[in-house]
């Protein structure tokens, strides 16, 4: 069952990572100047598909192995945080977005996603966290190795 919602899931994400490169390609061929910010936006996307997908292995694995701390964990960890700073960086270099124009009781509205570049501070927190954990996991790898050496 729970290989059936992966499968749905990795549909849906599909279906939406190509709805954006869709928009990217049409912004592109229009010349708008749009296109840079939706090639940036689908990567960010992909990025933000591809954690969760690490970090359902990481406890999948982590459920299931009578030893818990191994190379594998420790690389999956060290892999999610350098994720998130490459999103980190996304953020950082991703032009701004397309400013769209609203009309709302005829009156016609500018507005812009955002103004300016920033680092979220969320974001920064995560990829500690994912990369302190991966060192932890790494030295209990060297701790449950050792102590297998004893015995």
């Amino acid at each position: 069952m729970a290989s059936m919602g992966m499968s749905w899931l990795s549909v849906l994400c599909g279906l939406g990572l190509a709805f954006m490169l869709l928009i990217a390609a049409q912004d592109l061929r229009d010349g708008s100047g749009a296109g840079a910010y939706w090639i940036v936006q689908t990567l960010s996307f992909a990025l933000i598909v591809c954690i969760p997908a690490i970090l359902v292995r990481f406890f999948r694995d982590f459920a299931r192995d009578p030893l818990p701390f191994g190379r594998q964990q420790s690389r999956r960890l060290l892999v999610a945080g350098i994720l998130v700073l490459i999103q980190i960086v996304l953020g950082l270099v991703s032009p701004p977005a397309p400013a769209a124009t609203i009309s709302l009781a005829g009156l016609p509205l500018i507005y812009s996603a955002r103004d300016g570049h920033f680092i979220d501070a969320g974001h920064v927190v995560e990829a500690v966290f994912f990369l302190c954990l991966s060192v932890v996991f790494r030295y209990g790898e060297a701790l449950q190795e050792d102590s297998d050496n004893i015995l």
